[in-house]
């Protein structure tokens, strides 16, 4: 099946047809996690801040499943594959730290041998105020620690980010307006994923923007295309988008 099916995946198309495809096609489904297995121990590692081992790390089984769920929920012209099913692995993984976290923190409220149920319902309920607030805070620091990591897998410190940030709304507009482009774009999507860099040449050929300026923002572009593309709702929700 393996040569023949890579050969006939070929007159396809792009990326998103052929998720379109798997859909109703289990050869070609499993064909795909198979293809993009690299993309989504990547994802798990990154969101786990750690080397994930196939077959060894139970995150490589959650990432699996959740891309096997992106394909079944992707919808074909709502941005590039890529991106959505790195945001249901990041969610997935999140989801199953969350359960983990809050089993082992649950809070006790047994109410049954009370005699004063008001005062300690009252009470119950300030606790759960501290804890959620406590597990915000607890969760803005996770993402921004995620955030870190995976800025340096592309190479990019914080520091490095702000130097390199544009002065000038204007220019910052604009470089979030061309982000949310790439992020749209399968084609380009998948050339930054494999590579691992901004694809200037594809970008320019397909969007219309001067290649100096789109080389003097690169690291910029690059951090928004990974809160893009990531799940960080904290700091997606700092930047102002239109």
């Amino acid at each position: 099946m393996g040569k023949e099916f890579v050969e006939r995946m070929k007159t396809v198309g792009t990326l998103s047809e052929k998720v379109v495809l798997a859909k109703n096609n289990q050869t070609i489904r499993d064909e795909l996690v198979r293809e993009y297995m690299p993309f989504i121990l990547s994802c798990a590692s990154k969101q786990s801040g750690r080397y994930i081992r196939r077959g060894v790390d139970d995150e490589s089984g959650i990432a699996m499943m959740a891309f096997d769920e992106a394909i079944s929920r992707y919808e074909k012209g709502k941005g590039g594959f890529l991106s959505f099913a790195k945001q249901v692995i990041g969610r997935r993984l999140i989801d199953d730290y969350r359960k983990r976290k809050l089993k082992n923190n649950a809070l006790p409220m047994d109410f049954n041998n009370s005699s004063d149920y008001s005062a300690r319902a009252y009470e119950a309920s300030s606790a759960e105020d501290a804890y959620r607030r406590k597990k915000e805070t607890e969760d803005r620091i996770d993402e921004i620690e995620a955030y870190k990591r995976e800025l340096a897998s592309w190479g990019i410190s914080l520091t490095r980010l702000v130097e390199n940030s544009p002065k000038h709304e204007r220019l910052r507009r604009e470089y979030k307006d061309l982000a949310l482009a790439v992020v749209r774009d399968d084609d380009i999507m998948d050339e930054l994923m494999r590579n691992h860099r901004l694809p200037i040449n594809k970008i320019t050929d397909k969007i219309e923007i001067p290649r100096k300026k789109l080389e003097r923002g690169r690291i910029y572009i690059l951090s928004l295309i990974v809160v893009l593309t990531g799940d960080y709702r904290y700091i997606r929700d700092y930047i102002e988008w239109r």
